[in-house]
C-alpha cells in the first residue's frame, strides 16, 4: 500500500510545482486539469532478485483524484482523493482513510503545491530542448520512511517517466503515455 500512496503523491507532484521549477513546467502544470493515458511499470526488488512488470491505464483529474487501473499481471483499480484511497479487485473493494498514514487532507492531494518545498528538496538535473528532469528528495521523516527519491522526466507535453527509489531498496520505473 505504501507503494501506491508514494506513486499517487509523486503523480500529483508531477502535475504542479513550487516557484523554483522552470516556467515551462509551471505553465504546463497550471494548464493540466485532466490527464488520461497508459503506463508501463517495472518494479525491481533487489533483495529477492525479482523484477515485475505491470501495464495499465490512469486518469488524473485535478481536484478529484487519480484512478490507476492495473490490467496485467493482476487486475485491480486504485483510486485516491485527498481524503481516502480505495482498491477494487475481483475479491471486493476496500476503502481506507488517508488519516491512517498521516497524509489525509494534505495540500498535495488537493492539487495545492505551496508546501512542496517544505516536504522535498528539489534538484533540477536537466532543463533544455523541451526536456526537464527533476529529482525530489524528501525532507520529512514520514515520507523518508517509504521514499528515498523520485526522479521525474518531462517532455514537451508532460510527464513521460518516473523513477522511484524506495527506502527498502526497491526501484520503480514508470513510463507514461498520455492520450488526453
Amino acid at each position: 500500500m505504501k507503494f501506491l500512496l508514494t506513486l499517487l503523491s509523486t503523480f500529483f507532484l508531477a502535475q504542479a510545482f513550487a516557484a523554483e521549477i522552470p516556467a515551462r513546467l509551471q505553465k504546463l502544470a497550471a494548464d493540466k486539469k485532466l490527464a488520461i493515458g497508459s503506463f508501463v511499470l517495472e518494479k525491481e526488488m533487489p533483495d529477492i532478485g525479482v523484477s515485475v512488470k505491470s501495464i495499465g491505464v490512469f486518469r488524473f483529474e485535478h481536484g478529484v483524484g487519480i484512478t490507476w487501473k492495473n490490467l496485467s499481471p493482476n487486475e485491480f483499480t486504485f483510486f485516491a482523493s485527498d481524503k481516502f484511497y480505495e482498491i477494487s479487485s475481483s475479491s471486493g473493494t476496500k476503502r481506507q482513510s488517508l488519516e491512517k498514514f498521516g497524509i489525509g487532507n494534505s495540500k498535495l492531494f488537493k492539487g495545492d503545491f505551496s508546501d512542496l518545498e517544505d516536504k522535498f528538496k528539489t534538484e533540477i538535473l536537466k532543463d533544455d530542448d523541451g526536456e526537464t528532469v527533476i529529482k525530489l528528495l524528501p525532507k520529512i521523516s514520514k515520507i523518508k520512511n517509504g521514499l528515498e527519491s523520485a526522479t521525474l522526466c518531462f517532455g514537451k507535453s508532460g510527464l513521460e517517466k518516473c523513477r522511484l527509489e524506495l527506502a527498502n531498496g526497491t526501484i520503480i520505473k514508470i513510463e507514461f503515455k498520455e492520450t488526453l
